[in-house]
């Protein structure tokens, strides 16, 4: 009678008793009577990992974007917060009815990049490319070339590999 229950048992994927069988044995006669649930679990827990995978993969992406785009967002405060200030030293209130020349607006500016904007220096070559082409296209070749070699050395520093911005310096550099 135990024989028979035993052969009954092993053709529907159960444990036999008269085998001593450990765990591993157990696990296998219980996938063997349960492959589909078992497929759909392993499945669904398969699926489970690589969407914590990719959502962290992706957060990481997010994390990083978001740094880049604060900081972005820093730069073009402080440009324009400089910027602001360069015009405001053109407006004549400011300088007791006296108008100043372009000159000495963007001279004026290159002494306040040299004193305001020390700590920030992909900022401070940011606004020394623009009074560097703006001394060139006055026609001072010698402002221009210190402006723009400035801002060529903290570009340099910055991004050793090279950019498009550090070619777009050093082609104003040569002109």
């Amino acid at each position: 009678d135990q024989f028979m229950a035993d052969i009954r048992r092993h053709l529907i994927n159960e444990p036999v008793l008269a085998r001593q069988g450990n765990w591993v044995y157990h696990s296998q006669r219980f996938i063997r009577r349960h492959r589909w649930p078992v497929a759909a679990g392993v499945s669904f827990v398969v699926f489970l990992i690589a969407t914590t995978t990719m959502l962290s993969i992706s957060r990481s992406a997010t994390q990083r974007a978001l740094e880049v785009a604060t900081r972005e967002y820093e730069r073009a405060e402080a440009v324009s917060d400089f910027m602001g200030g360069v015009f405001e030293a053109a407006d004549p209130f400011v300088n007791y009815g006296q108008e100043l020349t372009a000159r000495e607006v963007l001279d004026q500016a290159s002494r306040n990049i040299e004193m305001n904007l020390d700590q920030q220096p992909g900022v401070r070559a940011r606004v020394l490319r623009p009074v560097g082409n703006s001394y060139r296209r006055m026609g001072l070749p010698n402002q221009a070339a210190e402006q723009l070699q400035k801002a060529l050395e903290i570009e340099q520093a910055l991004e050793p590999d090279g950019a498009p911005r550090l070619a777009s310096t050093l082609v104003r550099l040569a002109m």
